[in-house]
C-alpha cells in the first residue's frame, strides 16, 4: 500500500479552511440581489419608454385628426359660401319690394347643390369646452356649426321645392307671355291663390335663408380658423398645413353681405292671406343667423 503524502493532505486541508472561509464571507446583496434589482430597473425603464413613445404616437394622431376636421370644416363653409354668392348674385339687383315681382323674376335655380355634413364627434375633439366662452366666441359652440349646417340642407330643400313651383306657375302663365306688359291682375286671375300663396311664400323663405346662411357663414370663416388653431398643440404637428385665416375683402362679395331689398309687408301680407305681425316675424326672421359681431345688424341693413 503506497503511502500518503502528508503535503498532499497539508494542501488538501489549506484548500477546504480557504473555501470554508469564503463561504463564509459571502455578499447576497451583490452576488444575488443586484443582479435581480439591475433586471427590474433595466425592466421598468424600457416599460416607460415605450409608453411614454406611445402616448407622443397617439397625441400626434390625436392632433392630426384635429387638424384634419379643422380644415375640412373650413373647406366645407368655403365651398357653402361659393354656392350662396353664386345663388344670391342671380337674383340681388333684380329684386323690388313687390312680392309677385320678386317671385318672378327669381328664375329656376338651375344649380345641383348637395347636402353638407360632418361627424359631431370630430368636433367635440377640436374644443376645450371648459375654457370656452360661447358668448363671445359662438363658433366654440358645435351646436351652432351643426345649426348652420343643417340650415344650409333646409335651403337646399326650399330652392328644390320652388323650382318645382316655379314650373308649376311658368307653364300657367305661359299664355301671358305675348302680352307686351303682363299686369299683376292679370297673373293674380290666373295662378289660383293656393299656389299664389305657395310660390310667394316659398320664394321668400328662400331669399331670407340665403341671406341669414351668407353672413353666418362668412361669420364663420372669419373667426373660427383661429379658434381651431388656438386648440391644437402645435408642437406635435409642426410641419402640419393648418388654414389659420380667411380673407374675402372682394367688393363683388362684400356687396352680397348687406341683406336683399326688403319685402312690402302691406302687401305680403295680402297676398300670402297673413297678419301683418306674422307675416314680419316669419319673412324676416334672423334668430338663426349666427355673428360674433352683434352690430351685424346696424351695419348690413336692407339696401
Amino acid at each position: 500500500m503506497k503511502a500518503i503524502d502528508p503535503l498532499f493532505i497539508t494542501f488538501a486541508i489549506n484548500n477546504l479552511i480557504d473555501i470554508i472561509k469564503e463561504s463564509n464571507h459571502v455578499n447576497y446583496f451583490k452576488d444575488y440581489l443586484m443582479p435581480i434589482i439591475t433586471v427590474c430597473i433595466s425592466s421598468a425603464t424600457a416599460y416607460f419608454i415605450a409608453l411614454k413613445g406611445f402616448k407622443y404616437q397617439e397625441t400626434v394622431k390625436n392632433e392630426k385628426a384635429k387638424a384634419d376636421t379643422s380644415n375640412q370644416i373650413i373647406l366645407l363653409f368655403q365651398s357653402m359660401q361659393g354656392s350662396l354668392t353664386a345663388l344670391k348674385d342671380i337674383y340681388v339687383n333684380e329684386l323690388t319690394d313687390n312680392p309677385i315681382q320678386r317671385a318672378l323674376i327669381i328664375p329656376m335655380i338651375p344649380m345641383k347643390l348637395k347636402p353638407v355634413q360632418i361627424e359631431p364627434e370630430r368636433l367635440i375633439q377640436l374644443f376645450n369646452l371648459t375654457n370656452s366662452n360661447i358668448e363671445k366666441e359662438p363658433w366654440t359652440n358645435i351646436s351652432a356649426i351643426m345649426t348652420t349646417l343643417n340650415n344650409y340642407n333646409h335651403m337646399i330643400t326650399i330652392i328644390e321645392t320652388r323650382n318645382s313651383v316655379n314650373e308649376i306657375v311658368i307653364n300657367k302663365l305661359s299664355p301671358l307671355v305675348f302680352d307686351s306688359k303682363i299686369e299683376i291682375e292679370k297673373i293674380l286671375k290666373t295662378i289660383e291663390p293656393s299656389l299664389r300663396i305657395k310660390y310667394i311664400d316659398i320664394t321668400e323663405m328662400m331669399i331670407l335663408f340665403i341671406d341669414n346662411l351668407i353672413v353666418t357663414v362668412d361669420d364663420f370663416l372669419n373667426h373660427f380658423p383661429a379658434i381651431a388653431v388656438k386648440n391644437l398643440n402645435k408642437k406635435y404637428i409642426p410641419n402640419y398645413i393648418i388654414i389659420k385665416n380667411y380673407q374675402n375683402n372682394y367688393t363683388s362679395f362684400t356687396r352680397l353681405l348687406s341683406r336683399s331689398t326688403s319685402v312690402n309687408i302691406e302687401t305680403l301680407s295680402l297676398l300670402v292671406e297673413m297678419d301683418e305681425k306674422m307675416v314680419k316675424e316669419k319673412y324676416t326672421d334672423q334668430s338663426f343667423l349666427i355673428t360674433t359681431n352683434k352690430d351685424y345688424l346696424n351695419k348690413h341693413k336692407a339696401e
